[in-house]
């Protein structure tokens, strides 16, 4: 059974080789990697390339002409894809379970409810700490998808390839909370959201080259135009959680004050 594993990548080239590598190690031979290279202008083209010799038609690879950024590069990669089911893998994170795809696969084929299936993870900080990560837990799914990400981790997921499309695919729209923003919207078109109790990748966070997080004028407009996406989006959801409703609106007003702060 074919997987797809989608990696969207700028300006990486010192991690992508990694990340690509930590997927080919996987003892799950039905695999097709596809890398969208977002109009990198560091040597990324050249890692490519190399690593297109070493692994041959199972690497794919596409360039972008102008940077689109990541929603769009994973919508891309996904319509390229041929897999039932679609792998999820930022450029600066790497798996460390050689058995992390069969142990998703397995779950996925026993789990009908089951839109995408998640993992434990490792966080890796600047001082090359591994630190134990778990997703959250609740019974109420719905409101935990509301209230923000935590429930699959975006380097974990193996998700159900008629999953992404009910869902609608990422939303080009947003800049920030991409990945789970569409994990939200499979829980929303009626599908489970579920881990498996393994540690199968690092989120490397000391790198420092991570986004530019949220310190100026320019990031915060980002941020409020985030934050309004998000309650038109799902205000017939909202209705039945107030208190949520009121803590989005809270923090897009907090947002629109510090856009005209910094």
């Amino acid at each position: 059974m074919l997987v797809s594993v989608i990696i969207g990548t700028f300006n990486r080239a010192l991690l992508l080789e990694r990340a690509i590598h930590s997927v080919f190690s996987s003892e799950y031979s039905e695999l097709e990697v596809i890398v969208i290279d977002d109009d990198s202008t560091d040597n990324t083209s050249g890692v490519l390339f190399r690593l297109k010799e070493m692994y041959g038609s199972a690497l794919k690879v596409h360039r972008n002409s102008i940077n689109m950024g990541i929603s769009a590069n994973s919508n891309l990669g996904f319509r390229m894809s041929k897999g039932r089911y679609i792998a999820l893998l930022g450029d600066d994170d790497y798996w460390v379970d050689k058995h992390k795809i069969a142990k998703q696969v397995d779950h996925l084929n026993n789990n009908s409810r089951c839109g995408a299936v998640g993992s434990n993870w490792y966080e890796l900080n600047d001082t090359e700490e591994l630190i134990p990560r778990t997703p959250k837990k609740g019974k109420d799914l719905i409101r935990m998808v509301l209230e923000g990400g935590g429930i699959i981790c975006g380097s974990t997921p193996l998700i159900k390839r008629e999953a992404w499309l009910l869902a609608g695919g990422f939303d080009e729209r947003r800049t920030k909370g991409t990945d789970s923003d569409l994990f939200r919207r499979i829980a929303l078109v009626g599908y489970e959201l579920q881990n498996i109790e393994d540690f199968t990748a690092v989120i490397d966070i000391g790198h420092g080259h991570r986004m530019t997080p949220l310190l100026n004028g320019a990031s915060y407009a980002k941020a409020v135009k985030n934050q309004l996406l998000f309650i038109s989006r799902y205000k017939w959801t909202l209705i039945a959680y107030p208190d949520i409703f009121r803590k989005r609106v809270f923090k897009m007003i907090k947002f629109m004050a510090l856009s005209l702060i910094k």
